[in-house]
This record gives structure tokens, sequence and C-alpha cells, in this order.
């Protein structure tokens, strides 16, 4: 997976409507017409749950079917009825979840093919263990986990280029310590937004020398930044938010 220039800056799933990425919506499984990337928002509709209830269970039956899709977004709520179906489908490249219900992602191992996997808000999701066994993995995006506080299985993923841990808008994601993220030494970004680290230090990120974007808070000491722009001779983009005087 060749990373763009605008990747590197942005993200691997920032939105970008001129390339169809993601594609348009679908809710009904009749409105997929083929191709290699969906995106789908089959939850939250406004029709009687009885119907709910059969769109998602038409759609769980049907995914590990879809052998042609290689990139799935997923637009609205994914229970873990949903997921555990997702993780069938073996040719899947690419896996963006909104946010979900999920309180464990233990079968995203079936998913051999995977390289790129974003998980946005999902507050039951107990811990990240099954990461660990990813090693093909190359772009992980984790976002609003808030009862994730070790980072410790991310460490085993060394083939990562991209890498996103970060809180929402409106809540602060709260880790031990960005240690694990030392051994990441082909990162060439990392976005840390709105997330603070108990030990108050950036120094395992030094290790980082293929680093080209750096996105934090300013929540750490001058000589923490000071520190990076000595080690990183790669960092060209970055965006540290206003500095904030408040603790963990």
């Amino acid at each position: 997976m060749n990373l763009t220039e605008e990747q590197i800056k942005r993200g691997f799933w920032y939105y970008d409507p001129r390339r169809e990425f993601p594609p348009e919506c679908v809710t009904r499984l009749d409105e997929h017409k083929g191709g290699e990337r969906l995106n789908i928002a089959c939850t939250q509709l406004p029709v009687h749950a009885s119907e709910q209830r059969a769109i998602v269970k038409q759609w769980c039956e049907a995914l590990p079917n879809l052998t042609a899709v290689r990139y799935l977004w997923f637009s609205s709520r994914v229970s873990q009825e949903m997921f555990e179906a997702v993780s069938r489908m073996s040719a899947l490249e690419g896996l963006y979840i909104k946010w979900s219900g999920i309180k464990t992602m233990a079968s995203i191992t079936s998913l051999t093919n995977l390289k790129a996997f974003h998980l946005g808000t999902s507050g039951s999701l107990e811990n990240i263990d099954a990461l660990s066994k990813m090693s093909d993995l190359l772009i992980l995006e984790l976002e609003n986990l808030k009862k994730i506080r070790k980072l410790d299985p991310i460490a085993t993923l060394t083939q990562l280029q991209g890498l996103k841990v970060e809180g929402s808008m409106e809540t602060t994601q709260v880790v031990d310590t960005l240690a694990p993220l030392s051994q990441l030494t082909g990162l060439r970004y990392l976005f840390l937004a709105n997330l603070k680290t108990r030990d108050k230090t950036l120094r395992p990120l030094t290790s980082l020398r293929a680093l080209e974007t750096l996105h934090t808070a300013w929540w750490y000491p001058d000589e923490e930044f000071r520190m990076l722009r000595d080690a990183l001779p790669n960092l060209k983009h970055g965006n540290p938010v206003e500095r904030r005087s408040d603790g963990i």
C-alpha cells in the first residue's frame, strides 16, 4: 500500500469525494450494485424496529458472500452481530467503522488480508488485545475508545505506516503511556489528537525516525516538543492545538 502525500498529511481514511472515497451510502442490500467499495448505513433508520432488524439480518447473512468487496465503510452504528459477519469477509483489505456497540473485537483476527482499519467511538469495547495478532496492518485508527488505557497490543504491529489514537471533540482519551509506540519505527504519520498520557511524556516517539506527520495537543512541556524536533529529521507536517493547563 503506497501512501500519497495527502494521506500522509491527513490520514488514510480522509474524506475525498473526488475519488469516491467513500462511495455513496446504501441502506438495503438490493441497493448494492457490486464493486470493490461499499459504504453501508443500515441502522438508526426511521423505520419500525422489526423492519430495522430485518435489514440488519439481511446484511449479516450477505456480507460474508460479498467476495468482491475490498474496502467497507459503516456510516452508522455497528452491532456485535454485524461485526462478527464482517469478520468472515476474508478478502477485505480495508474496514472503516464510524461507531459501534461492540464489546469484543476478537474475531477480527480472521481478516488475514486486512491492511487498513478504523474503529470509531466504541464505549463498550473492553480491550484491543486481538490487534496484537494483526501483524500485516499498515494503517490503524482508533478513536474515542474510553475503556482502553493500555496500548501494548499495538507494539507488535511493526509494519504500521499510519496510526491514530485519539479522543473525540468532547472527550479526552487517556492512556498510561506511549511507550509501546516506540517499536513502530516505520510510522510515517501519527495522530494523537485530544489524547493524554499518564506519564506525561512524548519521549517514546523519538525512535520514530521515519515520521513525517505528527498531530498532538500541547499537553506536554515545551522541552518535550524541542526533543522531538531534534530527534525526528523527517518531520514535515504537524498541527498541535492550543495549550491546555488542566491536568489528567
